[in-house]
């Protein structure tokens, strides 16, 4: 018994398709289509695998830099980078933002009272079946307590601004060396 399928010209594509597979070239073309629309995601996905560069956080709890000055005078600086920004990064753009917050204050120095590095991990169960593989993703953060210092001779562990925004700037290809601000 032979079964043949028949789609109107409408649903076909303007063509006829009997079911039997693509040997007349009958089934709409879907090909330039599904191409179309990952080239159109591939700036998405390229995006989300690059660390986070030297940027202002949207958000409080975002990706990049912000910074809150506290009742005493001091600054807490925060850097957080996605899953493929490293510690190291992270570290040095919160030195950075540091040098860059003393600098706007018209502190030469400053003086790190505390730093705490480290990652939040996520754990990530790709599929919820026992036996499954799981995934950790982490994100490296960096929060460093600074007051700035006018006279550097009181304090010999105080860090000069400008040396360490041109410094970070110039390991990471940023705007910023010679006075101009790392923006």
């Amino acid at each position: 018994m032979r079964i043949r399928v028949r789609v109107s010209r409408r649903a076909a594509g303007g063509k006829y398709w009997s079911g039997r597979g693509n040997r007349s070239g009958c089934k709409p073309k879907t090909g330039a289509w599904l191409v179309a629309v990952l080239l159109l995601a591939f700036p998405v996905v390229n995006a989300c695998t690059s660390a986070t560069g030297y940027v202002r956080a949207a958000a409080p709890s975002g990706q990049g830099y912000s910074e809150t000055q506290n009742a005493d005078g001091t600054f807490e600086v925060r850097f957080r980078g996605n899953e493929p920004t490293s510690i190291e990064r992270a570290t040095d753009f919160a030195l950075l933002r540091a040098a860059t917050v003393a600098l706007e204050s018209e502190c030469s120095h400053f003086a790190i009272l505390a730093m705490v590095v480290g990652s939040s991990a996520q754990a990530n169960q790709t599929r919820p079946e026992p036996g499954k593989v799981s995934m950790t993703r982490t994100k490296p953060t960096t929060t460093i307590t600074i007051s700035c210092i006018e006279d550097p001779s009181d304090d010999a562990s105080a860090y000069h601004a400008e040396f360490v925004r041109d410094s970070v700037a110039a390991k990471y290809g940023l705007p910023g060396g010679q006075g101009d601000g790392a923006q």
